[in-house]
């Protein structure tokens, strides 16, 4: 209660008073048996000393700090519904107030992909459900063809899905649309091979639609495996260039867009110098070379202030050398305190994936396995 929790190192110090010391202690058994992936320091205030085992704790004036417990919010929630009756009150009141800092900033619930061939449809993705929390550097990983790129662009309002929900940053995206309905026949035919056919089109409400654009300005940045510079643009240009997209929306609004003239200008230089393209802020993109358009990517998709950044296959179109390069310049960002960014990559390259520390690994569509773990901080050649 008289603390800041340091959400950047994931290291919470709380202050739990509690007069039952038995209470206490299976408690904190609990969590450390349940969680397995933040790090957290409770420090303890109680109201007796009389612990049956006092070694569990390590003494510290008036007060017992625990030794550090690892676990994941959503076995948190576990936690809460499974264990409530071994914590005192004070303790659930705490994990509450941990939820309310660590929150899932990107959540998929039984989502669903299907895309027609001839008169079958194909399920790409069947049912998919998991979280991704605010700074992580995540993964979702599996073969060509498994569906990982698909489950990227839905994350990224790319794609639509066939059912299931998608949270960005506490909004639910599609709440209250039917998404069967969303994809209808279009009123033009069109002619091949002497058949008339009627093509499909995917129509969406209006408030959705504004709701969606909003959403990829203000809360995801992109990383393409083809760059998709402009190439009449130089490098200054080509990461200005989404601050220009302004919206009147007011929930389409990114940080950015209060800031004056100068300061964004100070902004993008400032970009410029992290991802080490100050030199050559000034060419275009056919004069760069595949890592430096990379880095020109990265920079525009950060540019906004985005708090996901989503990357397709980053390392793709590099060689070794370069990929190592980019990798580092990603991982530095991540940990970057004045960013705070949230990466998540679609990849089946096992040097991503080991640096990751959260890993959703998927097959025919599929979760086979959701991995936390600590990332490597080395793209090893």
């Amino acid at each position: 209660h008289d603390r800041e929790p340091d959400i950047t190192t994931n290291h919470f110090i709380m202050r739990l008073p509690c007069g039952h010391s038995q209470n206490l202690l299976t408690g904190k058994r609990a969590l450390a048996i349940m969680f397995q992936d933040f790090t957290i320091t409770l420090e303890i205030e109680v109201c007796d000393f009389k612990l049956k085992n006092p070694t569990f704790f390590n003494h510290s004036s008036t007060h017992f700090r625990s030794k550090s417990v690892i676990f994941t919010r959503n076995n948190l929630k576990k936690m809460i519904i499974l264990e409530f009756f071994f914590l005192s009150v004070c303790h659930c009141m705490a994990i509450f107030l941990f939820l309310e800092f660590v929150m899932a900033v990107v959540s998929l619930k039984d989502l669903h992909k299907s895309y027609p061939l001839g008169k079958e449809s194909v399920e790409a993705v069947k049912g998919v459900s998991f979280e991704i929390e605010k700074g992580e550097f995540a993964a979702i990983s599996g073969p060509s063809g498994s569906g990982k790129s698909t489950i990227l662009n839905m994350i990224g309002l790319i794609d639509l899905p066939s059912a299931g929900s998608i949270v960005i940053d506490g909004t639910d995206v599609y709440e209250g649309v039917n998404l069967s309905d969303a994809e209808v026949e279009n009123t033009r035919w069109s002619s091949s091979g002497g058949d008339k056919k009627k093509k499909k089109r995917t129509v969406l409400p209006a408030k959705l639609d504004k709701r969606i654009t909003g959403l990829r300005r203000s809360h995801l940045g992109f990383i393409f495996q083809t760059f998709n510079l402009i190439p009449v643009l130089n490098v200054y240009e080509n990461i200005e260039f989404p601050l220009l997209l302004e919206s009147k929306n007011k929930n389409s609004k990114s940080p950015v867009d209060d800031f004056t003239k100068a300061q964004k200008e100070e902004w993008i230089n400032f970009l410029i110098e992290k991802v080490g393209l100050t030199d050559w802020k000034k060419h275009k993109a056919t004069e760069l070379s595949g890592g430096q358009r990379q880095r020109v990517a990265i920079a525009r998709a950060l540019v906004t202030k985005a708090p996901v950044i989503l990357a397709d296959e980053p390392t793709a179109n590099l060689d070794s050398q370069n990929s190592m390069q980019i990798l580092s310049l990603m991982k530095s960002l991540n940990k970057d305190e004045d960013l705070q960014t949230t990466f998540i990559f679609s990849t089946h390259d096992s040097r991503i994936v080991d640096m990751c520390d959260h890993v959703v690994h998927i097959l025919d569509g599929k979760i086979i396995n959701d991995e936390h773990k600590t990332g490597s901080d080395v793209y090893k050649i």
